[in-house]
């Protein structure tokens, strides 16, 4: 329940640290948008399995991942892209 009378302390590192003593990264809290996506099922179960094991939600994982593709495509470009995009094409039968 949110206390009126709380505030946060922000300390040398520029995390803001909680009464509670967890801590917040003030560029983790600006989210101002939303992206919604369908994927498999599959890769769904796989982030959210690391997700768990990794004690972070789903939505963390996932947004480290896409950070992580943009960096790779901002240093190799569209190969990167293109790598990706056969591995995931299904094979036709009788070519």
């Amino acid at each position: 329940m949110y206390d009126k009378g709380v505030h946060f302390v922000k300390g040398k590192s520029g995390l803001l640290h909680l009464p509670s003593g967890g801590t917040i990264r003030p560029s983790m809290s600006n989210k101002d948008s939303r992206l919604n996506l369908r994927i498999s099922s599959d890769l769904k179960n796989r982030v959210e399995e690391i997700a768990a094991k990794e004690g972070r939600s789903a939505a963390q994982i996932t947004e480290v991942f896409i950070k992580l593709g943009i960096n790779q495509y901002e240093k190799k470009g569209t190969a990167v892209l293109q790598q990706w995009i056969a591995r995931d094409k299904p094979s036709v039968k009788g070519d």
